[in-house]
């Protein structure tokens, strides 16, 4: 085992999972410039790490964030399907899957109920977005008759 000091260099390299083309560039590296230019890099490194991470931690947010709206707009289709379509989850999908090909929507996910509703959902809107996947289910209660609990595709 190496002596205690550079454990913990070797366990932030074995850790970093870089290949072992990098180690032997580093390797290289390392024995082809002073050790002065080496430390220098280092320090530059870490440097522009340090800078970056404000803007790292801010789109880390962002997508935290646009997932909640994401989980908030299926759970407005989640109502809107149990109170103005009162439909079982099978026979929305299967509309809604209609309503997609009927607006030319390619390769549409299949539904699996043993996945359940919100994973399909989360499919379909990394394929078209949430504004097309709000605009279909839309499309869906226009195309809904409460009158005769019919739902028709115009």
């Amino acid at each position: 085992m190496a002596p205690p000091p550079i454990n913990r260099l070797l366990s932030i390299l074995a850790l970093s999972k870089v290949s072992e083309r990098e180690l032997k560039d580093l390797y290289v590296l390392a024995n082809e410039i002073p050790f002065t230019i080496f430390l220098e890099t280092i320090q530059e490194t870490e440097l522009e790490l340090k800078n970056s991470l404000p803007v790292i931690n801010a789109e880390l947010r962002r997508n935290k964030n646009s997932g909640r709206v994401n989980e908030s707009l299926y759970d407005e289709i989640e109502l809107l399907r149990k109170r103005k379509l009162k439909m079982p989850v099978g026979a929305f999908a299967k509309n809604l899957t209609s309503v997609m090909k009927h607006e030319g929507v390619k390769s549409i996910p299949a539904f699996d109920s043993r996945r359940g509703l919100r994973v399909w959902l989360k499919s379909i809107d990394r394929k078209v977005g949430p504004n097309s996947l709000y605009s279909f289910v839309m499309r869906m209660l226009d195309g809904y008759d409460s009158r005769d609990d019919a739902w028709r595709l115009e």
